[in-house]
């Protein structure tokens, strides 16, 4: 229900400048208004009284002169929108002229007649038509006549409408500009006016030291001031007025604690009030009781509880015998109900309520109280509750029981009832004769049938009856058919051709019954999944393509004839071997003729060779046997040379592979013991398999009994700590961890063995959770389930819920249950925030839990949109590799980058901890231009952010510069001692563009002369340009071209050479140490160092300056290692180095790696987000 609107206008005889306040009145309980102008939301602000007031200032017609509406709230629930309102400013015309049918004082019944004028002077247009109440200017009538007058009738006029009318005209279309007001025209109606209400919060049973509030209203008219009275019955002078203005039409009649005032010293007895508000000759009669001490009476019903529809009923309130009191008043009372039925005041001591011709809702629960009518007034308490029925609202029972049963069991039947009921009865077919009679016990009873044989078959039903109608049965439940049978042979269940094989395959489940067995099921893991019919007395039950995650199963299966069944078979296990997949790699035949090339399978990502082939042909075949989960993941081929030099084609376009199931599960332990003093602080390590089809993957630490992960952490690394800070006794429990892929899959390990956790140890905390989930829509309704621990066994507990920057409680329950759903209907952008809740006892000795861990809800209009940035930096050499970095919050689950103006986006990847990075190799200049990227929740695949600021990527051609002597006006550029180019130029300096350049035509050395009319100078000392990345691949397999190397040490963001080698072999003497997840990191944290060189190294060792010996010896993976620093803290900070040495010779070590300086803080540090450099360089080594 819509809340109502009005306005309150003081307006002056000028056009606009006036303040205006728009008052919306919403229902009771109201708490929240929101504002509408024209159809959009204005303002929201939070008010009591169920009212709010919202001021346009200084109103303007063209600004104000809109249309507009309410919502009332409360809670997370809002109204619908109000009528509307048109607001119209006056004083853009003259005013116009106002007159009436009668004169001022007019007879009530009469129809007066008001007519409005438009000004000669007003312009010539379409005019709507208002009149108005003079003084608040509410409008009370509009019209839209076709001429330059409007007519207005107040039919049948009373004394309500006394007053002072006006009328303004305005434009009908907006902005609705409106003259100034009429004159004021008078009217006065004679006679009385009507009746106001009266009525009473929370009601009129209430307790002593209760606060109660009557509330008198009156009719809506044009009545200005007036005067609200309280009367009590028997009591002269009023009890209380108040005097209200021309816009509130109800008053507190009364508002005060009922307590014992002169009343007799025998304690709180009561105070019986009756009470009247009038308003002029008007009045409206209520009756309070506060009950007290007089003893309850008894209630009862004639001719029963139980009474068909249209019957009469009369309840009878007799107060106790041993009461000798006279002059009583008797009230019947019903629950739900807070008005009295009728009160009674007989010259007996007993007072008989008749209900004529009862009805369905005449159905309840009924008390009745007494109470004197003079001073002291005293109140008794109410009776016992009364129940009456009304017939046709009797529920039939319902019969339940195992539908078969073998000869000599033991059957149970259940009748189910209302709680009424108390006396139930057992038949067979319908017989008249009652087989069994049972009373009720917790809303049924049970009949036990013992040592059934074949002739006890048949349909059975049942029947109850109330305690207050010893003749009135309710209709039978419906038939239940009971069959005894003789027990049927278990049929035998095979598989064909074998209950063990291979993913893919077509298997044929057979189930032989019995003889004459015509009917047969099939059952998987205890559940019921196919039936049919067959002959020969056996079925076949068809799986095809079967998997090993929806089929590898235990089977079962029953035979069936008529309606007997037999038992279930024996269990059948299935099991479901791997498949195999083949991997086909092609070239052009053309290609493949020409020479001899090899074929290399690889992932596709870090492009490790799995398998490698040299076929005679143009194709390569590749194949996994028997897949598993881990071997999921992105492949791709290349092929190269035969023989040297062995040039290698690009990577194929990526075949991504999903084997579908769960991943090996991980190991879960601790370092110290699994029994900790409250305080302390216990680190959890989750370690997985190496699965080399995984990147990165989100690891998982969950407690038994908690639906949502305490923890999650993203890793490449095959480990991870959880560090549980300052454990308390609800900690005590038992933890699993598994491991997620990072990718839109997102498939699970299965968990690793538990590890129980004891805290020796006040309430814990409760677990508060979003369905559907954390990032919604805007429109879309959130339910918030705040649940208490499993294995917190309380009842009769309220639950709270809370929202971070808010002083109030959002909502509170208090649900039979051990959990609360909170409902947040329509969610905006508003509701976006941190949550929390609490539950506590509502009884002795109420204590509280501590708040849950705060849950933020995100709504997606408020999604930030993510930053980016490149590295080197925006501007780079052509040739060079650019990473892009973008990065969102912390639940961002992929990313994607895009190009202005290309067709589609570029490759997306799935990432955690809030940011991805995209490679783009060997740019050239036509990769120049704006990149953007966005990401999108792993809960929604198909909503994405807005882009991030585009970034300009600008890719320049290399540039060689020759520098001359004074006069030089000639140049030539040379190339591996041959001529290349030659060009004049001024300013005695010469530029050389190389465009896209290619480590193939462009990696070599140059020099430069410069020349004056015939003569030229020497050749310039030789310069080698480097285009790195070419050669990464081949010395990444080991398949080096045997050719001489030069080597380079560089600085990374700038490539400048630092060092340069040319040794004999192929290695170069330095190695390369980086660090995970940085060089400054928070005491506690965990420390990957990797020390990097070529493939040949066979053993890595690392060194701390200050230290006489290494600190870590690693045998060598793939061309380096990995050292790992666990909980390092600040004396853990220095400078590390490693070096390695080659298994050809085993006491050959390298040199140090230059340093690298660890930094340990005292705290946890989020890194900084990366930046791109903005630096311009070729890479040059001289």
């Amino acid at each position: 229900m819509g809340p109502t609107i009005t306005f309150l206008i003081s307006i002056a005889e000028s056009p606009g400048g006036t303040d205006v306040t728009l008052r919306c009145q919403g229902h009771l309980g109201s708490d929240r208004f929101q504002l509408w102008r024209d159809g959009e939301l204005r303002e929201e602000r939070n008010a009591s009284w169920q009212q709010a007031e919202f001021v346009l200032r200084s109103v303007d017609a063209s600004r104000d002169e809109r249309s507009y509406s309410f919502l009332s709230g409360q809670g997370p629930l809002w109204s619908e929108l109000s009528e509307l309102l048109a607001l119209v400013v006056t004083g853009a015309f003259p005013k116009p002229s106002i007159s009436a049918s009668a004169s001022s004082k007019i007879s009530p019944g009469t129809t007066v007649t008001i007519w409005c004028q438009i000004s000669p002077k007003a312009p010539f247009q379409e005019y709507s038509f208002a009149l108005l109440e003079a003084k608040s200017l509410e409008p009370l009538q509009w019209q839209s006549p076709a001429g330059d007058r409007a007519t207005f009738s107040l039919l049948s006029v009373t004394a309500e409408f006394t007053g002072s009318y006006t009328c303004i005209y305005c434009k009908k279309t907006a902005p609705h500009m409106g003259s100034i007001p009429s004159q004021v025209l008078e009217l006065t109606v004679t006679g009385q006016l009507l009746r106001p209400t009266l009525w009473a919060e929370p009601g009129l049973l209430v307790t002593p030291g209760t606060n109660i509030t009557l509330w008198c209203s009156r009719p809506k008219s044009s009545l200005e001031e007036v005067t609200f009275t309280l009367r009590k019955a028997g009591t002269q002078k009023p009890l209380q007025q108040q005097m209200q203005g021309p816009h509130r039409d109800k008053a507190w009649c009364l508002h005060s604690q009922l307590c014992p005032g002169a009343w007799q010293d025998s304690g709180a007895l009561g105070d019986m009030r009756h009470c009247h508000c009038d308003l002029e000759s008007g009045e409206e009669r209520c009756d309070n009781r506060l009950t007290g001490s007089l003893p309850k009476p008894s209630l009862s019903a004639l001719p029963g509880l139980l009474v068909e529809p249209r019957m009469h009923v009369t309840l009878q309130c007799q107060p106790p015998p041993q009461t000798s009191l006279s002059g009583l008043t008797f009230t019947l009372l019903k629950v739900g109900t807070p008005q009295a039925l009728q009160s009674q005041s007989p010259a007996g001591a007993s007072a008989d309520f008749p209900l004529l011709s009862v009805r369905a809702q005449d159905a309840g629960n009924y008390s009745c109280v007494y109470h004197r009518k003079m001073f002291p007034y005293h109140v008794s308490e109410p009776s016992e509750v009364l129940e009456l029925w009304v017939t046709d609202a009797l529920p039939k029972p319902s019969l339940s029981a195992w539908p078969q049963v073998t000869s000599g069991a033991n059957v149970t039947l259940l009748c189910q009832g209302p709680s009424r009921s108390s006396s139930f009865v057992l038949y067979k077919d319908r017989d008249e004769k009652i087989l069994a009679s049972m009373q009720n016990t917790q809303d049924g009873a049970k009949f036990f049938l013992t040592h059934m044989i074949p002739q006890d078959s048949g349909n059975y039903s049942c029947s109850y009856q109330l305690s207050t109608n010893g003749n009135l049965w309710t209709q039978h439940s419906d038939p239940l058919q009971l069959i005894v049978t003789d027990p049927l042979p278990r049929p035998t269940l095979w598989a064909v051709p074998s209950p063990v094989v291979p993913g893919g395959a077509d298997v044929t489940l057979r189930c032989q019954g019995h003889l004459g067995s015509d009917r047969f099921q099939l059952w998987k893991d205890g559940e019921f999944r196919e039936e049919r019919n067959a002959s020969w007395q056996q079925a076949e039950f068809m799986l095809r393509s079967v998997d090993a995650w929806r089929d590898g199963r235990s089977y079962h299966c029953r035979s069936g004839q008529g309606p007997l069944w037999s038992e279930l078979s024996e269990p059948l296990a299935l099991v479901v071997t791997g498949t195999s997949v083949t991997i086909w790699c092609q070239i052009s035949q053309k290609m493949a003729y020409s020479q001899g090339y090899s074929f290399a399978l690889l992932e596709a990502k870090s492009l490790e060779p799995l398998q490698l082939q040299s076929p005679a042909g143009f194709r390569a075949i590749f194949s996994l046997l028997s897949v598993r989960p881990e071997d999921t993941g992105n492949y791709s081929c290349v092929y190269y040379r035969k023989t040297a030099p062995h040039k290698g084609s690009h990577p194929s376009k990526m075949l991504e592979l999903i084997v579908p199931g769960r991943f090996p599960k991980p190991t879960l332990g601790a370092q110290s013991s699994l029994v900790v003093a409250p305080g302390a602080n216990i680190t959890l390590w989750c370690s997985r398999p190496k699965l080399s089809s995984l990147g990165e993957v989100i690891f998982t630490l969950w407690k038994a009994g908690i639906q949502k992960p305490l923890q999650q952490q993203t890793s490449a690394d095959l480990w991870t700590s959880f560090l549980l800070p300052s454990v308390r006794p609800e900690d005590t429990g038992s933890y699993s961890c598994a491991y997620m892929d990072h990718t839109v899959s997102a498939r699970e390990s299965e968990p690793s063995e538990a590890l129980e956790l004891v805290v020796p140890g006040s309430l814990p905390k409760p677990s508060l959770s979003a369905l559907p989930g954390l990032v919604v829509e805007p429109g879309m309704h959130v339910t918030l389930q705040c649940r208490q621990p499993p294995q917190t066994f309380l009842s009769g507990l309220t639950f709270t819920l809370l929202k971070v920057g808010t002083p109030q409680a959002l909502q509170s329950q208090s649900p039979a249950g051990t959990s609360a759903a909170f409902p947040l209907l329509s969610v905006r952008a508003q509701d976006a925030g941190n949550y929390s809740c609490v539950y506590y006892e509502r009884m002795a000795p109420y204590q509280v839990s501590e708040p849950s861990e705060v849950l933020e809800l995100w709504v997606t209009d408020a999604l930030p949109k993510p930053s980016f940035s490149a590295q080197p930096g925006p501007e780079v050499a052509s040739g060079a590799n650019v990473t892009f970095l973008c990065w969102g919050p912390s639940w961002g689950s992929r990313f994607v980058l895009y190009k202005e103006g290309g067709e589609k986006d570029l490759p997306r990847i799935d990432t955690s901890q809030g940011g991805a990075q995209f490679f783009l190799t060997h740019v050239n200049p036509q990769d120049s231009g704006s990149y953007s990227c966005s990401y999108q929740r792993v809960t929604n695949g198909s909503l994405w952010t807005q882009h991030s600021d585009p970034l300009q990527l600008t890719v320049r051609d290399v540039t060689l510069m020759c520098q001359g002597h004074l006069g030089s006006d000639r140049f030539q550029l040379w190339s591996d001692g041959e001529l290349r180019e030659e060009r004049n130029a001024s300013g005695q300096q010469a530029e050389f563009v190389l465009r896209s350049v290619d480590a193939w035509r462009d990696g070599r050395n140059y020099s430069c002369r410069s020349g004056q009319g015939t003569l030229w100078s020497k050749l310039s000392e030789p310069l080698a340009l480097v285009v790195t990345a070419q050669l990464q691949l081949w010395l990444f397999h080991d398949a080096v071209p045997d050719w001489d190397y030069s080597f380079a040490l560089l600085e990374a963001k700038s490539l400048e050479c630092l060092q340069r080698q040319s040794p004999a072999g192929l290695m170069a003497v330095f190695p390369f140490l980086s660090v995970r997840p940085g060089p400054e990191v928070a005491s506690g944290a965990n420390v990957t160092l990797l020390c990097w060189g070529p493939s040949w190294g066979s053993r890595f060792v690392l060194y701390k300056e200050g230290d006489e010996k290494t600190l870590l010896s690693m045998e060598a993976s793939q061309g380096g290692t990995k050292f790992f620093l666990t909980h390092v803290t600040p004396q853990d900070s220095g400078s590390y180095s490693c070096s390695y040495k080659i298994s050809t010779n085993g006491s050959l070590w390298t040199q140090h790696s230059d340093p690298l300086q660890l930094t340990v803080r005292g705290e946890r540090k989020k890194p900084p987000e990366p930046t791109g450099g903005a630096k311009d360089h070729s890479l040059h080594c001289p």
